[in-house]
């Protein structure tokens, strides 16, 4: 799998996941659920972005 081929996928889910949607589902195993508030599509979009992939290596 190129990293094209991983990003792509990944970036078509980010998009696709019900943000508000999550953060209800998990606050309450969260000591401070307003560190949620940052979560949004371009959060973990920026986040993906850094990640490194390697050759066979995530």
């Amino acid at each position: 799998m190129t990293e094209e081929e991983f990003r792509k996928p990944l970036a078509e889910k980010v998009d696709s996941v019900k943000m508000d949607f999550v953060k209800a589902h998990i606050s309450r195993f969260i000591r401070n659920p307003q560190v949620l508030e940052i979560w949004s599509p371009v959060y973990f979009h920026d986040l993906t972005a850094k990640m490194k992939i390697e050759h066979g290596k995530v």
